[in-house]
């Protein structure tokens, strides 16, 4: 069987087909820049707590100690 397609009508298969492409490519980044923004945050909050209870443990030292730092 010999299948005959036009030269305009394969060009807007091939355009159809990269802008879907695109799209999904888009879509990729952006959900991986939302997750990277997510696990960032998640460090920070972690680090936040963290350098709080670090600076809650030293005043307590220091109220015992009666030595201010």
């Amino acid at each position: 069987m010999i299948c005959f397609i036009n030269n305009e009508s394969l060009r807007q298969k091939l355009q159809n087909v990269v802008q879907e492409l695109f799209m999904k490519i888009d879509l990729y980044l952006k959900t991986l820049t939302i997750n990277i923004e997510k696990f960032l945050t998640f460090k920070v909050d972690v680090l936040n707590s963290s350098g709080a209870k670090a600076l809650i443990k030293q005043d307590d030292q220091s109220q015992k100690s009666g030595y201010v730092y």
